[in-house]
């Protein structure tokens, strides 16, 4: 009985175990066509990938070679417009003068110390020209004295030819006695004419003379009377309009130089950002690896796929991934045109030219996800 129920026991452990051994072959195959498919699924995605990563490479590299070239036109822009905020600032600051350049707030304190000079020298001559009319005055006063004096020469001279006169008569009358007497009488009228002549020419002199003292009298007044208020106040405008000017100067050139030093620091800037800009060497490196590192492992799943073929495990060779397991791996993919590389690459489609106009479309085109 028992040897019955031990020899049950080991055909039902013989059926078991025949059925495993067919089960198990199924599943490994089962399992090698999905490591097939995988690496075939690789193999397509890394192909693609690696063209889209190179085309993205190149056109970040001359992207970036472009925007280097922009930064460097702006650097130079900054470092001539800071040139010329200097040049403005030498210019608006100096005036040429006489081969030389004089700094402006040096003119205008000429202009000032000119203008005051002027004013001084104006009042000045206000001063001596009322001091001459006074003396012009007593000059004047003088003169109408001399009038004065030569009305008594004229009295004089004739009360002496009056006399002569009657000194003659007498001498007449006296006769022969009278003789002496008579040349005297001549003499006395003689010097009565000679000094009536140079009377009369002396009061022609002095008539002219007062005539003339008059003439300058006036001008003098005119001069000695004019109001200075408005070349005072004018003289006043002037100080403050020249104050104004050198403040203006001043404000300009602190303006003009925090320019020049805003250029030179954006020149200074651009700078540093064109040197920071070299990771576009590291990135296109770094990308580059990316890329041989993916051929390489496309290389190590194609060789893991033939060797898979080749040990005719499978019933059938796997060429090709159906476009249901590509479209079921596409719609993980949220950026159409990506999405549309991908698919005209497993159709067997040339995708690089596609691929480079798609990266260089404008920013306006840019699908966001």
């Amino acid at each position: 009985m028992s040897t019955s129920n031990t020899a049950s026991d080991n055909n039902a452990a013989a059926i078991e175990t025949s059925n495993a051994d067919k089960t198990k072959p199924l599943k490994e195959k089962e399992l090698i066509k999905k490591w097939v498919e995988l690496g075939l699924m690789i193999d397509w995605i890394s192909t693609q990938s690696n063209t889209e990563i190179e085309s993205l490479s190149t056109y970040l590299e001359g992207e970036v070679t472009k925007l280097v070239e922009s930064f460097r036109e702006i650097s130079a822009s900054a470092t001539v417009q800071s040139q010329n905020v200097a040049a403005i600032i030498e210019t608006s600051t100096n005036v040429h003068i006489n081969q030389k350049y004089v700094p402006l707030i040096d003119v205008i304190q000429d202009l000032d110390d000119l203008m005051t000079l002027m004013i001084n020298d104006i009042v000045d001559i206000s001063k001596s020209a009322m001091h001459m009319v006074y003396i012009m005055q007593h000059a004047i006063d003088n003169a109408s004295q001399i009038n004065h004096s030569l009305d008594s020469i004229y009295a004089i001279t004739r009360d002496t030819k009056y006399l002569a006169v009657n000194a003659l008569i007498e001498a007449a009358r006296a006769g022969e006695a009278g003789k002496g007497f008579a040349v005297v009488a001549n003499e006395v009228s003689e010097l009565s004419e000679s000094t009536e002549s140079l009377a009369n020419k002396m009061g022609e002199d002095i008539k002219s003379f007062t005539s003339q003292l008059n003439e300058g009298f006036k001008l003098l007044e005119d001069i000695a009377s004019k109001d200075l208020t408005e070349q005072m106040n004018t003289k006043e405008e002037i100080d403050a309009t020249l104050t104004a000017l050198v403040q203006q100067t001043k404000s300009q050139r602190v303006v003009l130089e925090e320019t020049a030093q805003t250029s030179t620091d954006i020149s200074d800037s651009i700078s540093k950002l064109i040197m920071a800009m070299q990771f576009q060497d590291y990135t296109t490196q770094r990308l580059q690896h990316l890329i041989t590192a993916s051929e390489g492992f496309k290389e190590e799943i194609n060789n893991t796929i033939k060797t898979t073929e080749q040990s005719n495990i499978l019933d059938e060779q796997i060429q090709e991934l159906t476009e249901e397991q590509a479209m079921a791996m596409l719609d993980k993919f949220s950026l159409s045109n990506i999405k549309k590389n991908y698919l005209k690459s497993f159709n067997n489609e040339d995708t690089q030219e596609d691929v480079e106009k798609e990266i260089t479309e404008d920013d306006d085109n840019i699908e966001l996800f």
